[in-house]
């Protein structure tokens, strides 16, 4: 902008506007109106020029469908999360998983939104532990085609204990001994997160009352689950 001092032409300094780490993140990537992709700016343009035929079927570096980064359950997902969240979570299986599965999702959104500061790498925390949980979950019951809302199943409850236990046990030799109470707190606002969209959803009545059963299971076993947990945190 240019203003008038004494005759004289200047330029006026840009105003002083507080940033968050979230939004200087956010402002180096773009995304790309054919393939809806998320780059880096500086390489957008170049990346725009090639976006043509089956180049923009596919995001970089994701095994994500496209029609999945676009929406869950016909819900538009944020671009910010996608950017700032997805796209920077491990390309590993645990990563693949948090990316594809439909709760995992969900429970990602909803942390995500809830936060008034934001936290992705906290939201990528909670989604890599559910991914971790899942993988153990099929592994016990010996089924690789189980997703994330199967673990919200009051007929399944004793195998995902049993996943809950092969979890926690890798990661207490580090001492990491509030993993266990985390994926139950986890497991508790999963349970609460799907409800609420399968009722918005109108999902039938079948699905909902089998969410209730695993909320009155999870909250009978609890104590039984979660009090070694909750003692070795307070000793």
């Amino acid at each position: 902008i240019l203003v008038s001092k004494g005759g004289n032409l200047q330029r006026d300094r840009k105003p002083n506007v507080k940033r968050t780490a979230v939004d200087d993140e956010f402002q180096t990537v773009r995304m790309c109106v054919k393939c809806h992709g998320v780059f880096d700016k500086g390489y957008i343009r170049r990346h725009r020029r090639l976006c043509q035929g089956e180049s923009a079927q596919q995001l970089p570096n994701s095994d994500v469908s496209l029609s999945l980064m676009k929406d869950v359950a016909g819900k538009q997902i944020p671009d910010e999360f996608t950017a700032i969240v997805l796209h920077k979570l491990k390309e590993d299986e645990c990563g693949k998983i948090a990316r594809a599965d439909r709760m995992i999702l969900e429970v990602g959104l909803f942390y995500y939104r809830k936060s008034a500061k934001k936290r992705p790498d906290l939201v990528r925390t909670h989604m890599r532990r559910l991914s971790n949980l899942l993988i153990s979950f099929r592994q016990v019951c010996q089924e690789q085609t189980l997703v994330g809302v199967d673990m919200l199943c009051a007929k399944r409850f004793n195998q995902l204990m049993q996943a809950l236990e092969l979890v926690s046990c890798e990661t207490e030799k580090t001492g990491k001994h509030n993993l266990k109470l985390a994926l139950g707190y986890l497991l508790r606002r999963a349970s609460i997160v799907m409800t609420g969209c399968y009722t918005v959803e109108g999902k039938e009545e079948k699905e909902l009352k089998e969410l209730a059963k695993f909320s009155t299971v999870l909250k009978h076993y609890w104590g039984t689950m979660f009090s070694e947990a909750l003692y070795k945190i307070d000793k």
